[in-house]
């Protein structure tokens, strides 16, 4: 048996608006699904109709297993004029979660996710003061849909304004290799996802560039099938300590500097 030890970074339980063709309603199918594919832990959240209501499922499927790592979900739109959003950092803390996403809302009066600096800087600031690992979707991101949303451009304001925050980019496409990999010259705390990241050693010259420091496993459950993520670790031309970071080491690095 090989000594890395797989740590999803990106896995979701519970019912979406759009049914997933093959869901994972609760932590035990997670649990289930994990132990198929040789995966140790996962980062997750739950999915419900509000992110308060994620929050709290979150906590409680994380609560049944040690295996299980809740990740929070940060509101990026107050509720109420006098709503301070940077507060819900503080309850992530205080619940003892070391990990937020955002999650944009789905459904037809659903209002496309933006992340611009101007009107989240206090959270931003408050993620950055702890170093809080934030995930953030980045399929669309080298598409035109990124304009109605937000694109490399936001991303590149985020990390040079709070260079603490670990920014993960969730499973961008290979045809965003270009723009992200200019992004992560100028930016250490730009880091990945690797399971749209397949083309013929694409990660190898990635790990050969950068070093594999800022690469992370993530599988995408249940949207997608782990098994081209985890060969692309099994079976990559990597040494063994960049396999050891890559499966996981990376992401448990992230969690322990939280502060």
């Amino acid at each position: 048996m090989p000594d890395w030890k797989f740590f999803d970074c990106n896995a979701m339980i519970g019912n979406t608006r759009v049914p997933v063709p093959a869901p994972l309603l609760t932590g035990e199918a997670l649990l289930r699904a994990m132990d198929h594919f040789g995966i140790e832990q996962a980062l997750l959240y739950h999915h419900a109709n509000s992110k308060d209501e994620m929050n709290r499922l979150t906590l409680r499927t994380a609560r049944a297993s040690g295996r299980l790592v809740p990740c929070w979900i940060l509101p990026i739109s107050p509720v109420l004029l006098d709503e301070k959003l940077e507060d819900h950092v503080d309850r992530m803390l205080e619940a003892g979660v070391k990990a937020a996403r955002l999650v944009p809302d789905e459904g037809p009066h659903a209002a496309p996710m933006t992340l611009r600096v101007y009107a989240l800087e206090k959270i931003f600031e408050r993620l950055n003061r702890h170093r809080v690992p934030t995930l953030i979707p980045a399929e669309h991101i080298h598409t035109p849909v990124a304009a109605a949303t937000y694109g490399w451009d936001q991303v590149h304001a985020i990390c040079e304004a709070f260079p603490e925050i670990p920014l993960v980019l969730l499973q961008p496409r290979y045809a965003a290799q270009a723009p992200m990999i200019a992004l992560m010259r100028l930016h250490r705390n730009l880091y990945f996802t690797i399971p749209l990241y397949g083309l013929f050693r694409q990660m190898e010259s990635i790990v050969a560039t950068f070093g594999p420091e800022r690469v992370l496993f993530g599988t995408n459950l249940p949207h997608s099938d782990p098994a081209l993520p985890i060969g692309m670790v099994h079976w990559g031309i990597l040494t063994r300590e960049q396999k050891i970071l890559i499966a996981g080491e990376n992401l448990r690095h992230l969690l322990d500097g939280v502060r």
